[in-house]
């Protein structure tokens, strides 16, 4: 669920970025801390599920909730990876109508 709320969070604000953009407006300067924020959480979530596989491993600890741990951290940076795909291509393409 924390990844969700991340990811609602992280795509609110950028589409607000984008739309304050469309009307000439300067963009806002959250953008590369909302970023850094989400990448933050997502490496939060990441050693948080690296943990609990690790206690799983030694005995203890819940196994479902390492489970549900290690996917919830999988579909966050799964979801960090498309963004980062999508701006790149954004990028690249506004790089293409330049020339």
């Amino acid at each position: 669920m924390d990844a969700l709320k991340i990811s609602n969070a992280g795509i609110s604000r950028l589409t607000e970025s984008l739309d304050s953009g469309e009307r000439g407006e300067k963009a806002s300067p959250d953008f590369a801390k909302t970023m850094a924020e989400a990448l933050a959480r997502i490496d939060q979530s990441q050693v948080a599920a690296e943990q609990q596989a690790k206690g799983v491993a030694a005995g203890e600890g819940n196994l479902v909730e390492a489970m549900l741990a290690l996917s919830r951290a999988d579909l966050s940076l799964r979801f960090a990876v498309a963004v980062r795909n999508k701006a790149l291509e954004a990028y690249q393409e506004i790089m293409r109508l330049q020339v």
